[in-house]
């Protein structure tokens, strides 16, 4: 009975302690050693330069890409909590030991956040039992509890809270037991996450694509207060999204047609929604019957696509899609959270983990129909459809998996529920347990994404996301390069993110799709099979040193572009006139080179930088 189930935010104070000390002990090391991924180096890089003086609009990596830098395409607000911990420690315990304060709490506070919507949306679809039940089952999504380990500190984590935010406000603003005002305020608050949300990574602009589909197709089923509560949504949507590029994001975003950004490209294709939800609303009496309805509003919604694909459809093919060809063989198609389910049929373990929580729980889905145990259409139909988009998005960028499985719990939550109150209720105590532990082992994916992933032997991967901190030493090899007088480095990809960390020195690449030039020429310098247009890369971009981690897949995948290339010739230590080997300042693997003035064979063909957009291959 309800009252005989344990409280549900007790539950899930319970499972985040447990879950936040396994992870804690986990990764205990990586955040003490500061060993981190590329993007949280770069995140704490970011809140270090707003904490030194640089401006919140001001998001300009001043020491990559030099000498003018990069403007990222980062938003400003995933770094306040990190910089409120860090300021208000640093003058007790020091930067270091206060970024380690920082890396433990804020992740800490984004998963009790994560399993107190879990708990939140869940009791909107049943009891006690079953809001349990969600939590237990969160747990299971691996993939998605991943993004809260200590010191992953960057965006993902914290958009996968607000898009359960925007979920659990959307349910909230179509609750027929709630008054209008009520209803209209959640709508206003759905639409004011999504777009905050949107604001901090695009990746959020497929959850406001749901909430929107949410609203319109009960708005086709004739459920009431859809159509009002889509408006509002939409029109809170526009609002904030004005507010946000107006107020909290660099001069000149309203007007700028980034399609990587929160830009006046997305405010307009948000304003043309809202514009589609006032035909909807003065053509109402047109649309009298639920066939009409979703004919009216397909063509509608269909039209309205049309039209912002036909007016930017570089930003329709995505933010990648004018990328050097020879940055999207080297680089981008080796980024694995950027790979789809295309890429993935190779590694057979990755398949499994990031896509068996979501067909659960599309299994659960039917299944729940079929028993006539869905619930009311508004709340069915949001889950359905967030659940839906996530995955249908999961499919191009896995990295879309930790929100297809958030979303993912409930539906399986709620089928264990159904399932186990259906259970035959045996008397002995030791067997009375039986049909749930049957039913909990029955729908956990971990029991298939753990046998998979130890039966498959997976190849080295040949990309260059991989954090560089598990070989060359690193960081602790960049002590001695870090003391050196600022220089500017010509290095690794896969390297650029710790030394823009561990070290004062300024870097020509980094692992990020606006630094195209800094990217090419690295790519282009390291595969080059011409000594001279490696010497011209070298001297003309204004580089002191040369750097490489013979450990890294980056060399071995710039010595497969050519037989005697610069990287096969340093690998094997045939070191041009013009690179001389330091001593004293790698080791393990990490070699540093400052580059000379000896001339190469030939000199004529130097090339300079940025670099020319041909490759540049025996």
């Amino acid at each position: 009975m309800q009252d005989q189930e344990a409280n549900p935010l007790a539950v899930a104070g319970v499972a985040w302690l447990l879950c936040f000390a396994a992870m804690l002990s986990f990764g205990y090391g990586n955040v003490v050693e500061l060993n981190l991924l590329n993007d949280d180096y770069v995140r704490l890089v970011q809140v270090y330069d707003f904490l030194d003086g640089q401006s919140w609009h001001d998001l300009t990596q001043y020491r990559l890409a030099p000498p003018d830098g990069l403007a990222m395409h980062w938003s400003r607000l995933p770094d306040l909590p990190l910089a409120l911990v860090i300021a208000a420690s640093e003058g007790l315990l020091g930067r270091e030991a206060a970024t380690q304060v920082a890396l433990v709490v804020v992740a800490g506070l984004y998963l009790l956040a994560f399993f107190v919507l879990i708990t939140r949306i869940g009791l909107l679809f049943g009891t006690r039992q079953l809001s349990n039940l969600c939590v237990l089952y969160a747990l299971f999504g691996l993939y998605t509890i991943m993004q809260f380990v200590p010191g992953r500190i960057d965006h993902h984590s914290l958009q996968i809270i607000l898009s359960l935010g925007v979920l659990l406000c959307v349910l909230l603003s179509l609750g027929q037991d709630s008054s209008d005002r009520r209803r209209g305020s959640m709508a206003l608050a759905a639409g004011a996450i999504a777009t905050l949300s949107m604001s901090i990574g695009l990746e959020a602009l497929p959850i406001l694509i749901a909430a929107n589909a949410s609203y319109g197709l009960l708005w086709a089923l004739g459920r009431p207060g859809a159509l009002k509560a889509g408006g509002v949504f939409a029109v809170t949507s526009v609002a904030s999204a004005l507010f946000i590029a107006g107020v909290l994001s660099p001069p000149g975003s309203i007007t700028a047609t980034n399609c990587d950004t929160l830009s006046g490209t997305y405010i307009a294709l948000l304003a043309l929604i809202a514009g589609l939800w006032g035909l909807l609303w003065l053509l109402q009496p047109a649309f009298g019957s639920p066939p009409t309805r979703i004919a009216g509003g397909g063509i509608l919604a269909a039209g309205a696509a049309g039209l912002f694909a036909a007016l930017v459809p570089h930003c329709i093919a995505g933010p990648y899609s004018e990328v050097d060809p020879l940055l999207r063989d080297l680089w981008l198609g080796n980024i694995s959270e950027a790979k789809g389910i295309a890429d993935l049929l190779q590694q057979p373990d990755r398949l499994v983990s990031a896509y068996t929580y979501p067909l659960i729980a599309f299994a659960s889905l039917l299944a729940l129909a079929v028993m006539k145990r869905l619930g009311a259409p508004e709340r069915s139909v949001p889950l359905s459809l967030f659940l839906l988009v996530a995955f249908l998005v999961s499919l191009s960028q896995i990295r879309f998996g930790s929100f297809a499985q958030a979303f993912a719990v409930f539906p399986v939550a709620m089928l264990a529920s159904e399932l186990m109150a259906r259970a035959p209720k045996l008397s002995m105590p030791v067997v009375r347990l039986a049909p749930t532990v049957a039913i909990l082992a029955l729908l956990n994916p971990l029991a298939v994404t753990i046998p998979a992933s130890s039966l498959v032997d997976r190849p080295e991967e040949r990309g260059l996301d991989r954090t560089a901190s598990a070989q060359c030493g690193l960081p602790h090899s960049l002590a001695a390069l870090a003391a050196l007088p600022k220089a500017r480095i010509l290095g690794f990809t896969d390297v650029g993110p710790e030394l823009l960390f561990f070290t004062p020195h300024e870097v020509f690449a980094a692992p990020y799709h606006r630094n195209t030039d800094g990217l090419l020429m690295t790519m282009q310098f390291f595969t080059s099979g011409d000594e001279a247009v490696a010497q011209g890369l070298a001297t003309q971009s204004g580089a002191d040193y040369v750097l490489f981690c013979e450990d890294l897949p980056e060399s071995n995948l710039y010595s497969a572009q050519g037989e005697d290339n610069i990287m096969v010739r340093l690998l094997r230590r045939d070191t041009p006139a013009w690179l001389e080997p330091v001593p004293n300042l790698g080791g393990n693997g990490l070699r540093v080179y400052r580059i000379g003035t000896e001339a190469a064979t030939d000199e004529s063909n130097a090339k300079p930088y940025p670099a020319t957009l041909e490759r540049v291959v025996d």
